[in-house]
């Protein structure tokens, strides 16, 4: 009996402990083949792009780029409605969140002589 509420215990905690884990994976360095493999998938239970994009952004590395730049790094951004305020747009992940209803997105800003002045990792 012991055991099985052990074992019981054990997967319960591993079913809850999931979404916060995958909250605070690390950021990956930039691969632009896993990128761009990892744009054709609807689930990513390791956030790989959004973890690539949290790293591109928390380092500065996309700001000062031009637009021919980004998208020979990261391929031509997806169709999409989302985020018209912003320049270029690139769905990344399900949100990080407990129930991952939301999406994650790579949004950037371009200045007056064309390069990237603002990037940023948000949800929808």
């Amino acid at each position: 009996m012991a055991r099985k509420l052990l074992i019981g215990g054990a997967a319960a905690i591993g079913v809850g402990a999931g979404p916060w884990y995958a909250a605070y994976l690390p950021p990956l360095p930039f691969n632009a083949s896993i990128w761009q493999a990892r744009e054709r998938l609807v689930s990513d239970s390791l956030h790989v792009r959004g973890r690539m994009a949290e790293g591109l952004v928390s380092s500065g590395a996309l700001i000062g780029k031009s637009r021919d730049v980004i998208v020979g790094l990261l391929g031509p951004p997806p169709s999409t409605d989302k985020f018209r305020d912003h320049d270029l747009v690139y769905w990344l992940c399900p949100d990080r969140g407990l129930w991952g209803i939301d999406s994650e997105w790579l949004v950037m800003d371009f200045d007056e002589a064309g390069v990237v002045a603002d990037a940023d990792v948000i949800e929808d």
